[in-house]
């Protein structure tokens, strides 16, 4: 074995200053539980509507101890709290190890801002609710002692917690090169040996760190036969490499090392998964031992088994299903040496967005200033660069013909630098409650040099404002008709006047009260017709309708006369709108007119008895037929007169 250059030892996981996991993203957590702490420089959120449990210890291991923020131990740290989904920051231990005053009982939750946050008193403890309604209960927490103001960080940005946080990672990417390195001899390549199906390594190191390839184990039952007992340590840690180009990360099945707490859960402490250079979105699936190092990924675990260690993601972090994320901190001690003959790096860049004066990156419909900060690296000390920046729609990539531009001469091969777009109302109009993205061109001297151009990169993306919603008083209108009649005619005998009301405006599950009154129509005076209704609208805008019962009493002193319908809103005996236009005739009926009577058109006609009309034969039928013929012959004859000229 050739002899070991190894300068120093180094823990990539100590960039996560005690957090199980740092998103250099947001975070939304949805799965089981975690037992641990999440860290996110952006916000974080959950789609758990009855407590997303933040605990110490259930199914996991309980000695391990909770980050501290400006002295307060925390189980959650991030930019802003969003959405409608609910915390339960708990602290239970379930395996009654920590103290009633220890930090791990005692952990909250610190945020950047806490603009929107209100406190309320639930049973003893402190609830925190954002403006949209998402919870965050902080059980440890006495209502009576606290002020919101506790939880709001000291630092301006969750950044600023995770110091020289891009040195370190590029310290940690020369490290893994070094220790990969076989000139080095600072690892050991594990030999695989595949029968029937399934993997037997052997030949492990017990004084460095132990590689394989994860292409060569996933989805493979690893029997550990040949392994001489070897478990991993700190000295001796296993690392398993992911390759580029990775999308999905599933179980590797060892077998003998059992997840479950009390048994080989706590060998999470020595595997390391290390996915340099993967990039993406990367789905987690069926992992249960080991922390992940993804400083430019992220990681969507969606898995029903739980997983064990810490992560360390360079995007966003998701958690769905029902695994928990139990809290392993890493202990391997990985030896990192001198590089030996290692080339410069090809010139690359990196952007992060953020919109000057929001913390959540969310552009105001009245424009502002959109600050891309570029990281570089593989530069040219000294030489003039030009960065060219445009904004495109996300995920779609079209062109918004928005557009910023910076130069900058470099003083070392990487850093970084910012490029400031100032946009205009007018220029975000059209993209009101859409996601943009920024794409950077880096030249020099007017050639091409590098690029960042993902549409997807949520690092690179920021939001514009949703239009306000309109807001609309509430408003009634109606529509009167007559139980069977076409033409609203009431008749003498009286009926049903049936009045549909349509409303908008109003509030879905609110009940509401409909007083209506009949009228004279134009004149408006009260006729004492008056009718009634309940509803609870299910929607702010819709119908429903008041029936008046109207006697012949009541029509009597109103024949041929039009009337009209008047409605008055109300809720909680409060007015809410009405509808009162004498005029309108939407709303207006008639009354039947009285039948005129013959000999005395001054008089009405008496009424006939239904069954006098019925009659086809009879006394009172003679008279008339009578009549009727001697007027007839005796008009035939008077005109006869007059032809002849005798009259």
């Amino acid at each position: 074995m050739p002899a070991a250059a190894a300068q120093e030892t180094f823990n990539p996981f100590d960039i996560n200053r005690g957090f199980t996991a740092v998103a250099q993203g947001d975070a939304y957590l949805n799965n089981g539980e975690v037992e641990g702490a999440v860290a996110a420089f952006g916000v974080i959120a959950t789609g758990n509507p009855n407590g997303y449990p933040g605990v110490h210890s259930a199914a996991g291991e309980a000695d391990y101890t909770v980050p501290s923020i400006d002295g307060t131990p925390v189980r959650i740290l991030a930019t802003a709290y969003i959405g409608d989904g609910a915390l339960d920051v708990s602290n239970r231990d379930d395996s009654k190890t920590i103290a009633a005053d220890s930090p791990e009982a005692n952990a909250v939750v610190k945020l950047v801002s806490l603009e929107g946050m209100a406190g309320s008193k639930r049973s003893d403890f402190l609830r925190l609710t954002n403006n949209s309604n998402g919870i965050i209960d902080l059980k440890s927490v006495k209502f009576d002692d606290a002020a919101i103001s506790n939880f709001k960080t000291e630092k301006p940005a969750v950044s600023d917690y995770f110091a020289d946080v891009d040195q370190k990672i590029a310290r940690t990417t020369q490290c893994l090169a070094s220790m990969y390195n076989p000139e080095l001899a600072l690892s050991h390549a594990v030999d695989l040996n595949e029968r029937g199906g399934m993997l037997y390594p052997s030949d492990f190191d017990t004084k460095r760190p132990n590689v394989i390839n994860y292409a060569d184990v996933a989805g493979k039952t690893i029997k550990m036969d040949n392994a001489d007992g070897y478990k991993p340590t700190a000295e001796a840690p296993l690392v398993i490499r992911v390759a580029k180009g990775v999308t999905s990360l599933q179980a590797i099945n060892i077998e003998g090392w059992s997840p479950n707490k009390g048994q080989e859960q706590k060998l999470a402490r020595y595997i390391m998964l290390d996915m340099s250079e993967v990039t993406g979105e990367v789905k987690i699936d069926g992992l249960t031992l080991g922390s992940i190092w993804a400083p430019q990924a992220s990681l969507n675990f969606s898995s029903g088994v739980t997983t064990n260690g810490q992560w360390f993601a360079g995007g966003n972090i998701k958690a769905a299903g029902g695994g928990e994320l139990h809290h392993h901190t890493f202990l391997g001690q990985l030896p990192c040496g001198d590089r030996v003959a290692d080339p410069t790096p090809d010139p690359k860049i990196g952007t992060t967005v953020a919109v000057d004066g929001s913390q959540v990156k969310v552009l105001p419909l009245t424009g502002g200033t959109v600050i891309d900060t570029v990281a570089y690296e593989g530069l040219t000390p000294g030489t003039k660069y030009e960065l060219a920046g445009e904004v495109r729609t996300a995920p779609a990539g079209e062109k918004t013909g928005i557009v910023a531009s910076a130069e900058f001469t470099p003083t070392t091969a990487a850093g970084t630098t910012t490029v400031e777009f100032v946009i205009t109302a007018d220029q975000v109009a059209a993209y009101a409650g859409q996601d943009l993205v920024v794409f950077e061109y880096l030249t020099a001297d007017g050639q091409p040099v590098a690029e960042h151009t993902d549409p997807k990169d949520q690092a690179q993306t920021f939001t514009v404002a949703k239009q306000p919603l309109k807001v609309v008083d509430p408003k009634i209108g109606t529509t009167v008709a007559v139980d069977g009649s076409q033409v609203k005619v009431l008749p003498l005998t009286g009926g049903t006047v049936i009045d549909t009301v349509a409303y908008e405006g109003l509030t879905p599950g609110t009940k509401y009260e409909l007083a209506g009154e009949v009228r004279t129509a134009p004149a408006g005076e009260k006729t004492g017709i008056v009718a009634s209704a309940e509803f609870t609208p299910t929607t702010a805008a819709g119908t429903t309708t008041v029936e008046f019962v109207i006697t012949a009493d009541q029509v009597a002193a109103y024949a041929g006369q039009d009337l009209v319908v008047f409605e008055y809103l109300t809720a909680d005996g409060q007015p809410v709108a009405e509808h009162t236009d004498p005029k309108d005739q939407a709303q207006t009926f008639t009354v039947a007119e009285q039948p005129v009577n013959p000999d005395n058109p001054k008089k009405p006609a008496p009424e006939v008895p239904k069954e006098e009309l019925a009659k086809s034969g009879g006394e009172a039928a003679w008279p008339a037929l009578s009549a009727g013929i001697l007027l007839f012959v005796g008009g035939m004859m008077l005109l006869l007169k007059r032809r002849s000229g005798r009259v």
